[in-house]
């Protein structure tokens, strides 16, 4: 079963693309996972990205910035943000 993120951004260490809730996700059953960034931040630009796993894109996404204090969070977590952005927008 597929299962749903958001990825939350706590600091912009770059002051490039804002902080706040900047990105859904999915991982698929076969571990690959696609993101799409939301149009949030001083840069209103989306995209689409895949990762061949969630490791992936830890390490791209998350662990390579730690001064920013990602957090991921599941879809299962009463915390995750179901319709609207704005409403986790730092």
């Amino acid at each position: 079963m597929s299962k749903k993120f958001a990825m939350i951004r706590n600091f912009d260490i770059t002051g490039v693309s804002g902080s706040g809730y900047m990105l859904e996700g999915v991982v698929f059953q076969n571990g690959k996972v696609a993101a799409t960034w939301l149009p949030t931040g001083p840069i209103i630009a989306t995209s689409l990205v895949l990762f061949d796993s969630m490791d992936d894109f830890m390490k791209v996404r998350v662990d390579s910035h730690p001064e920013n204090k990602t957090q991921i969070i599941w879809e299962d977590d009463p915390e995750f943000p179901e319709d609207k952005p704005e409403q986790l927008i730092a």
